[in-house]
């Protein structure tokens, strides 16, 4: 056997016939577990489109990992503007137009109206009563009496959207009190309402004041804006009258009720 070739085929180690092919044999590639050829040809084949495959995995993962934080930043800002008021439902104030739509019939076609008679107190006072009265009169504004008499309510509303009959005040009492049904044929009068919430707890700082025919969808309801409603201090001598005054109007809701 040769000494540096193992591939020699003498065995007394005299020649070195085979040592040229033992070194340019080192010198070719090899290809591993490809048994020929054609299996590392086919390799070399494919590798280029491994690799752009790769590459393409690797922009199809960057596209989701952008898509993934562009849908967390999405329901982020969902769930802050949800935490947060609605500008169209807080902030924008209610019309007159609003309240009608809301207390009349869709399909009521008026034939009379109500006119305010006098003034209401601009401001009105938390717990202080005041007087109402409004004549009813055709679409000319001429005074007419009606042929049977009608019940009218006076009810409060805010003037924070969506619309919303004020009930209870912040204290969780009743809001409103006093007289607040009438019944008339030409003139209707409201003795005593009183207010027990001031319009400075609510965004807009004031109230919609509504009086509504019950059953007579030929009169269109009043709608008064700007109710201002300011707390008060109490003078020397008025506590018990005040008290006085809430119990006689809670004796009149009672019998009303009864009624």
């Amino acid at each position: 056997m040769c000494n540096l070739n193992h591939l020699c085929s003498i065995t007394d180690g005299s020649c070195n016939c085979f040592l040229k092919d033992y070194l340019e044999n080192m010198k070719k590639p090899s290809y591993g577990l490809f048994y020929n050829y054609s299996d590392a040809q086919l390799f070399q084949n494919i590798m280029p489109l491994l690799l752009s495959q790769t590459e393409r995995f690797r922009e199809l993962a960057e596209s989701i990992s952008k898509i993934s934080s562009l849908i967390t930043s999405t329901c982020k800002q969902n769930v802050l503007e949800k935490s947060l008021p609605v500008s169209g439902q807080t902030e924008e104030a209610v019309t007159e137009k609003a309240i009608l739509e809301h207390i009349s019939s869709p399909v009521a076609r008026y034939r009379f109206i109500m006119k305010l008679s006098g003034d209401i107190p601009r401001p009105a006072y938390k717990d202080r009563a005041f007087s109402l009265a409004v004549n009813i009169v055709d679409m000319n504004g001429m005074e007419i009496k009606l042929q049977e008499k009608v019940v009218f309510k006076v009810m409060v509303f805010t003037a924070e959207s969506p619309v919303k009959q004020l009930m209870v005040n912040t204290s969780g009492d009743k809001a409103v009190l006093g007289s607040l049904e009438s019944e008339g044929d030409c003139t209707v009068i409201f003795k005593k309402i009183i207010i027990k919430e001031v319009t400075s707890h609510f965004r807009n700082g004031y109230f919609f004041l509504a009086i509504k025919p019950e059953n007579a969808d030929y009169i269109k309801p009043l709608v008064i804006s700007d109710l201002i409603v300011k707390a008060r201090k109490m003078v020397t001598g008025e506590t018990n009258k005040r008290k006085k005054m809430e119990n006689l109007s809670l004796n009149e809701d009672r019998i009303s009720e009864k009624d």
